[in-house]
């Protein structure tokens, strides 16, 4: 496989990837807004109250969806360009004649570091997640009697901001731990060139 069919193979999935979470993103805010809104009007506007909901999940995927695919293509290129740098800044060979290398113990820190990096990440996303959806449950189960859609949108609200909430504080959580990485590395450089 060359690297012009890799591309096509990873932007056909990167476009599912993004249609699947604009659809749901639209889906989550069309259910809110038709359950706040069929909650505060009267039967007679019912039906414009399903119409703008259709309207807005139509045309709302499909912008969605071309917003997050150009956002996940600029990310997956950084995600790329950090991998390669990580793994030139590595020796090949963790081993030499058998005894294990200063590299072979950084590996097993850097895997260290990311398993709990991403523990970290995952526990705080879910609690925003969590935040979130409990609060949009209390307002909707105040406005409307429609106690399924309300737990449906309370669902599909938690879902939505965990799958947001992760990469925005992965995003924040990797950019503060590459600037920290940097200042241990510039002030323990510059200690032990003073102290030779």
């Amino acid at each position: 496989m060359n690297n012009s069919n890799i591309l096509g193979w990873y932007a056909k999935r990167l476009a599912v990837a993004a249609f699947l979470i604009a659809l749901l993103q639209v889906s989550t805010a069309a259910l809110v807004a038709y359950v706040g809104a069929s909650g505060l009007s009267d039967a007679s506007h019912q039906g414009a109250v399903v119409a703008f909901s259709l309207t807005a999940l139509v045309v709302g995927t499909l912008f969605s969806t071309v917003v997050h695919f150009f956002i996940m293509s600029v990310a997956s290129v950084f995600v790329f360009l950090g991998i390669a740098f990580v793994r030139n800044g590595r020796k090949n060979n963790d081993n030499v004649g058998g005894t294990p290398t200063p590299t072979a113990a950084g590996d097993a820190a850097l895997k260290s570091f990311a398993k709990a990096f991403v523990i970290v990440v995952l526990l705080v996303a879910a609690g925003l997640a969590l935040y979130q959806s409990l609060g949009l449950y209390v307002v909707l189960s105040a406005v409307s009697h429609a106690a399924g859609l309300v737990l449906l949108a309370t669902v599909m609200t938690f879902v939505v901001t965990l799958i947001y909430g992760t990469a925005v504080v992965g995003f924040i959580g990797g950019v503060a731990s590459i600037m920290v990485a940097i200042l241990v590395a510039f002030f323990g450089g510059r200690s032990g060139s003073a102290a030779k």
